[in-house]
């Protein structure tokens, strides 16, 4: 017995189509007699009339997407190309580069918030600015650890790193929320 068909939208690179999932089948699959639509929404909207007209409601299309996904998932899995299709994903790539800009940002800021908490008296905001320094330390030295940094940004977290460290040590020991030696240079 065949399985349920549903429709759902999907991007083909820069593309919106619409892709079709049998369920407990590995997909879902581009269905190319549809075309290529303007928008995703556009080609949400084409999918969900598409379930309509099969008598497909949207809590059953969803579950059969769903099980088309992870009859997907399961077949990479045995064939060993999970991780090599997971680590590639053009979406987790982009990700991975903002989080990078993300994090020398946070080291930017930092450092700015040093130079103001030194010009600053304690009562008008400088312990916070130096709380908010020592947070971003600390959040880029747990993110190094799950990033993939490329080595011509890792030298440059590395500088930043290195001038907010002294920029922190300027500050009495009651400022040290981390001992900044223990952090790797």
């Amino acid at each position: 017995m065949q399985g349920r068909i549903a429709f759902t939208a999907g991007l083909w690179g820069d593309a919106a189509v619409v892709c079709r999932a049998v369920e407990g089948q590995p997909g879902p699959v581009v269905d190319p007699q549809f075309g290529v639509f303007d928008t995703w929404t556009h080609a949400n909207d084409f999918a969900a009339n598409l379930n309509h007209g099969l008598d497909v409601d949207p809590l059953e299309a969803r579950q059969i997407v769903t099980s088309a996904i992870l009859a997907r998932a399961h077949l990479l899995q045995a064939t060993g190309c999970l991780d090599i299709v997971c680590t590639d994903a053009p979406v987790l790539i982009v990700a991975n580069a903002l989080q990078v800009r993300l994090l020398l940002t946070h080291l930017a800021l930092a450092l700015t918030f040093c130079r103001l908490a030194r010009t600053l008296e304690t009562e008008c905001g400088g312990d916070r600015l130096l709380r908010n320094a020592r947070s971003a330390l600390l959040l880029a030295v747990t993110s190094m650890f799950r990033l993939q940094i490329e080595d011509d940004e890792f030298e440059e977290i590395q500088a930043r790193l290195e001038l907010l460290k002294l920029a922190l040590r300027e500050f009495s020991p009651q400022h040290a929320l981390v001992r900044l030696d223990s952090v790797s240079s």
